[in-house]
């Protein structure tokens, strides 16, 4: 109980997003049922002569073995059930982990735990505090996932025949290292998302002003990717599409327009990045100390 009290926000916002998912979920299958069950009378008046459409009744008969795949099924959810998800991904998981960085922070924490401690030891146990909600994105992935895998038919049979997956057939023919590269890809964002939150509270320890600038930021990376990188760089350079594959606000898209590789190389270079400047904003002790004392 204690534990539940001290992550109440992370847990609310979580219970939040799980109830989303289950509502636009039953409806999506209570559509699928119908659905189902209005190809199976199809199917029973095709059989019994009732319909004399005979296009018709052999486009039903060969669709008599193919099910919904949880690739439909996701993208539905993706893209009508839950598409708030991709713009707040971001300030979903770096709010609550603002709130405690800034608590140890305002409270000069350090102060106090440099008497005892080095400088790398609490700078490790900074990090653990800060990637403490690394699971939540994830988690809502595998919920995701999984609740459509349990609908539907893990077989891309209906994407593949009537491309209603917003993934290529390429990367859906192997639903299991789909799913695993899918989540790795999560993990690397939400990595990503808390370095940049890491970086914004160095200087800045308080609650509010550490959000609005992280969210600011976040924004500017995403104007800034669209508008110089995709517009300027490769749209009037090199007349080029590979720029939508700069884009930080479509965690959950999972876009593969220009290949799996080519995305996770997108991913691990923004992690890289990310982690690059959080070491050059926590490298010097004094600068972070200085900083401390002059909270009230």
């Amino acid at each position: 109980m204690k534990k539940i009290k001290r992550h109440w926000l992370i847990m609310f916002v979580l219970i939040l997003v799980i109830m989303s998912i289950i509502n636009y979920s039953n409806r999506y299958v209570e559509n699928m049922k119908r659905n189902n069950r209005k190809q199976q009378d199809f199917i029973t008046n095709c059989q019994n002569g009732t319909i004399e459409n005979k296009e018709f009744c052999e486009q039903v008969m060969k669709d008599i073995d193919i099910h919904n795949d949880f690739y439909a099924m996701m993208t539905d959810v993706l893209v009508f059930g839950i598409r708030f998800i991709n713009p707040t991904a971001f300030i979903l998981i770096v709010f609550p982990t603002l709130v405690n960085l800034c608590k140890i922070l305002k409270r000069k924490y350090i102060l106090h735990a440099l008497t005892r401690e080095s400088y790398k030891e609490f700078l490790i146990n900074f990090l653990k505090t800060a990637y403490k909600y690394i699971w939540f994105l994830p988690l809502i992935a595998i919920i995701i996932i999984s609740i459509c895998i349990m609908n539907t038919s893990i077989h891309p049979s209906i994407s593949l025949e009537y491309d209603t997956s917003m993934w290529y057939a390429e990367t859906i023919k192997q639903p299991i290292l789909f799913i695993l590269i899918y989540i790795l890809n999560i993990i690397i964002y939400s990595f990503s998302f808390i370095n940049l939150a890491v970086i914004i509270v160095r200087k800045h320890h308080n609650l509010i002003i550490a959000t609005i600038l992280s969210i600011l930021v976040y924004i500017g990376i995403e104007l800034f990717f669209e508008l110089i990188i995709n517009n300027l760089l490769f749209g009037l350079v090199f007349k080029s599409e590979l720029g939508y594959l700069f884009n930080i606000m479509n965690i959950f898209t999972f876009s593969d327009q220009f290949g799996i590789p080519t995305l996770l190389l997108f991913s691990f270079s923004m992690l890289l990045l990310s982690s690059i400047g959080v070491y050059l904003s926590y490298r010097k002790k004094e600068n972070l100390v200085i900083a401390c004392e002059k909270n009230h």
